[in-house]
C-alpha cells in the first residue's frame, strides 16, 4: 500500500461527471446572461441536467440525444448562449463566430491558439473573470475551480458593458479586451542571399 506525505495524497476519484466534458455554467453567470440575452436565449449546447435547461429557448439542442450543435443550424439573429465542450472548444469559437446575431461564448482561455486568433482577435469583445470560475456537475452540486482559466468571448450585438457589470453584481469581477482590429504586419523584405550582413564595426 502506497504512503503519502500529509496533504499529498490523491483525491479520490470524482463519480458525478462520468463524461468529463459536463461541467455546467453556474447560476450566476446564467443569471449574468439572461439579463444581457432576455429570457429564451438560444442553447446549442443543451443538456436536460444543466442549469440553463429552465432558461433557455424549449427548441435548443440536447447534446444527450446525440445532438451535435456545432453543425446543426441556429436560428438566424436570435441571441444564443454557449457553454461547449472544453475539448472541442476550436471548433465551437469557430462556429460561434459564424452565427448572425448575438452570441457569449464560455470558453477555455487559450488565447495564442489558431482559433483565437482568426475568429476571435478583431472581431469579438473578450470578457475575463478573475481567478477560475466553480462548475457545477450533473450531481447539481457547484464544484471546485476549473483546471484553466476561462473567458466569455462576445459576437455581435452584445451589450458587454452590463454583461460586465452584471457578473460583478454576481461577486464575479473582470475586465474587459475590446474588439481591435489587428495592425497590418510591415513584411521586412528578405535580405538576398549574397548579400552579407553588415558587420558591427561597420561605420
Amino acid at each position: 500500500m502506497t504512503e503519502y506525505l500529509p496533504g499529498f495524497a490523491p483525491s479520490p476519484p470524482r463519480t458525478h461527471d462520468a463524461d468529463g466534458d459536463r461541467w455546467f455554467t453556474p447560476p450566476r453567470v446564467l443569471a449574468a446572461v439572461t439579463s444581457v440575452l432576455g429570457a429564451g436565449w438560444f442553447d446549442p449546447c443543451g443538456d436536460p441536467a444543466s442549469p440553463a435547461a429552465a432558461l433557455c429557448a424549449p427548441a435548443s439542442f440536447d447534446a444527450r440525444r446525440g445532438e451535435d450543435g456545432a453543425e446543426l443550424p441556429w436560428p438566424a439573429g436570435h441571441p444564443v448562449y454557449a457553454n461547449p465542450p472544453f475539448s472541442e472548444a476550436s471548433r465551437w469559437i469557430r462556429r460561434c463566430s459564424t452565427h448572425r446575431g448575438p452570441v457569449i461564448g464560455l470558453f477555455p482561455c487559450r488565447m495564442e491558439g489558431a482559433a483565437w486568433h482568426d475568429h476571435v482577435w478583431g472581431v469579438a469583445t473578450v470578457v475575463l473573470p478573475r481567478g477560475r470560475l466553480r462548475f457545477v456537475g450533473t450531481d447539481g452540486r457547484t464544484h471546485g475551480c476549473a483546471m484553466i482559466g476561462t473567458a466569455f468571448v462576445c459576437w455581435g450585438e452584445v451589450d458587454v458593458e452590463l454583461f460586465s457589470l452584471r457578473l460583478r453584481q454576481g461577486g464575479l469581477d473582470n475586465v474587459v479586451l475590446r474588439a481591435m482590429s489587428p495592425l497590418a504586419s510591415a513584411r521586412v523584405p528578405a535580405r538576398p542571399r549574397n548579400e552579407r550582413e553588415p558587420s558591427s564595426s561597420s561605420r
